[in-house]
């Protein structure tokens, strides 16, 4: 399946219980999670390419990454981190 198929197919995920299985994640997920993960998914995609552009770039030019800009990305990353822990953490009640 191409890219252009796999895009157009977005929002048509099955229902698996009480969860939605996601095209782009195989986990399930909650209706309401359901598009904001499959919006990360894409995005984290699109930056790994784009990061392994920067560092293809920076072995071609022979010039390495600049330490504040490193210390930007990290801190991204970072922060994303946190917001997925506590998405993780979230109490789960027994119905």
């Amino acid at each position: 399946m191409g890219t252009l198929e796999v895009l157009n197919k977005v929002g048509k995920g099955w229902k698996v219980g009480n969860f939605m299985e996601s095209y782009f994640c195989l986990m399930p997920v909650s209706m309401k999670q359901r598009p904001v993960v499959d919006r990360l998914v894409l995005l984290l995609s699109t930056a790994k390419a784009v990061a392994s552009a920067i560092s293809d770039n920076a072995i071609e030019e022979n010039e390495s990454l600049d330490q504040e800009a490193l210390l930007m990305f990290s801190r991204d990353l970072n922060s994303i981190k946190h917001h997925l822990h506590t998405a993780y953490d979230v109490p789960v009640e027994e119905a």
